[in-house]
C-alpha cells in the first residue's frame, strides 16, 4: 500500500520550519551576518592597500593573485564583494529553518574568522 505523502520522511523537515526562531537567535544570526560582511569588506580593502604597496606576488592564494593579474582591481573586487556579501546573506536564509540555526551560526562564525584572518594577514603584508 503507498504512503500518504503526508508520511513520507521529509515531514520532520517540514515541521521544524513551522517552528518559531527566538528574538535573541535573530539578533544573534544578524549581528554574525554584518559583521561577516563587514570582515570581508575589510579583507577587500586591505587586499587592495596591500596589492598597491607590495605587489601581487604576496597574495598567498593563487586564484585571486591570477584574478587581480589578469583582471585588476577591479575583478578581484567584484569577486570578492559578490562572494563576501552573498555568503553570509545566503547562509542567514537558511536559518529560517529553526533546526538549521546552530549549524547557520557555525558558518557565519567560520566566514567571519575567514574574513578577520585575510584582514590581519594583509595588514602585516602591507605594514609589516
Amino acid at each position: 500500500m503507498a504512503r500518504p505523502a503526508h508520511a513520507l520522511p521529509f515531514a520532520p523537515l517540514q515541521a521544524a520550519r513551522a517552528q518559531l526562531i527566538p528574538a535573541t537567535a535573530v539578533r544573534t544570526l544578524v549581528v554574525l551576518t554584518g559583521l561577516a560582511a563587514l570582515a570581508q569588506v575589510l579583507d577587500l580593502v586591505t587586499f587592495l592597500q596591500a596589492m598597491a604597496v607590495a605587489g601581487p606576488a604576496v597574495e598567498l592564494n593563487p586564484i585571486g593573485r591570477t584574478l587581480f593579474v589578469h583582471g585588476g582591481p577591479a575583478a578581484i573586487a567584484a569577486v570578492k564583494l559578490g562572494l563576501g556579501l552573498s555568503v553570509p546573506a545566503l547562509l542567514a536564509s537558511r536559518a529560517r529553518v529553526a533546526a538549521l540555526v546552530p549549524v547557520v551560526r557555525l558558518a557565519l562564525v567560520a566566514v567571519l574568522g575567514i574574513g578577520v584572518a585575510g584582514f590581519a594577514s594583509n595588514l602585516a603584508t602591507t605594514y609589516l
